[in-house]
């Protein structure tokens, strides 16, 4: 009974989403911090399950190292941004707290968020653009 995360958010309630982007953004620190970096990070290949547990699917882009370096994150992060490009129901409030959670505000101060945040718009651009050149769908 599983759902991608494309169709659990619309369909979650504010807090029921508050959590889910919550867990999904630690779970992806915890992926990068321990060398694992998927570079088709997107809303299609997260799985939800009725408990709000997030799964990865389509592991084809997943790769290991022993340090996923800040352009890697980035450029995951990107990937998962832009699959939400056409949603309403992800604003930029949750953006921001899913940032927030990934880079762990409360525990290492606010830091350079505004730099990721930045990046992440600038590849989610770039992202559009090229796919719109390639005539390809933001899936």
């Amino acid at each position: 009974n599983a759902r991608h995360l494309h169709e659990a958010l619309p369909a979650a309630a504010a807090r029921e989403k508050h959590a889910l982007l919550d867990r999904l953004a630690r779970w992806i620190r915890l992926m990068h911090d321990r060398g694992v970096s998927h570079r088709d990070l997107k809303a299609a290949n997260i799985l939800v399950t009725p408990d709000g547990e997030c799964h990865f699917v389509d592991l084809v882009g997943v790769g290991t190292r022993t340090r996923v370096s800040r352009r890697r994150r980035v450029r995951d992060l990107t990937r998962l941004n832009a699959s939400f490009v056409a949603a309403a129901d992800v604003t930029r409030a949750d953006r921001l707290r899913f940032l927030r959670t990934y880079l762990c505000w409360g525990l290492a101060g606010r830091g350079d968020w505004k730099d990721w945040w930045r990046a992440i718009e600038r590849g989610t651009r770039e992202k559009i653009l090229r796919n719109a050149r390639r005539n390809r769908p933001l899936a």
